[in-house]
């Protein structure tokens, strides 16, 4: 079908700009999807499977981004006492800078698109972007039931 194509080729269109032009310039956008939801902990620790279920990622690529941010000194990970299967990870207080550095890069950027789109059509975008993101969701179901 020609509209599946065309949803295609816009996929494409965005998937490449968020990727390939790179925004930011110390965090993969996993990494900086990871900080951020251990910036809205409050300083209170998050345990791993919580933290992939909440970023949507599979158990390998987080534990290896988890890695990787451990390595650099962004995260802090420590065996729960009460399980010791799980771990506890906290964000390391110099990530916060490193996040919030990039995240104003994002800022900035978007900032522009705003001021070029206007409002109406940025929210627009936004509330259509959604709805889309529900119908994958669901079309993810069906594909995942089925096999």
């Amino acid at each position: 079908m020609k509209i599946c194509e065309d949803l295609i080729e816009c996929w494409i269109r965005l998937s490449a700009l968020i990727w390939n032009n790179r925004i930011t310039k110390e965090l993969t956008y996993y990494e900086a999807t990871i900080l951020r939801e251990l910036i809205r902990q409050n300083g209170n620790p998050i345990n791993a499977t919580a933290l992939t279920k909440k970023s949507g990622m599979k158990k390998p690529q987080m534990h290896r981004i988890l890695r990787s941010l451990e390595d650099r000194g962004f995260i802090v990970r420590e065996t729960d006492s009460n399980d010791r299967r799980s771990q506890n990870i906290w964000i390391h207080p110099s990530a916060v800078d490193v996040y919030y550095s990039d995240h104003n890069r994002v800022l900035s950027l978007l900032s522009i698109v705003v001021e070029e789109a206007g409002d109406e059509l940025v929210y627009e975008f936004i509330d259509r972007a959604d709805r889309m993101a529900e119908f994958f969701n669901y079309a993810q179901e069906i594909i995942n039931r089925e096999g």
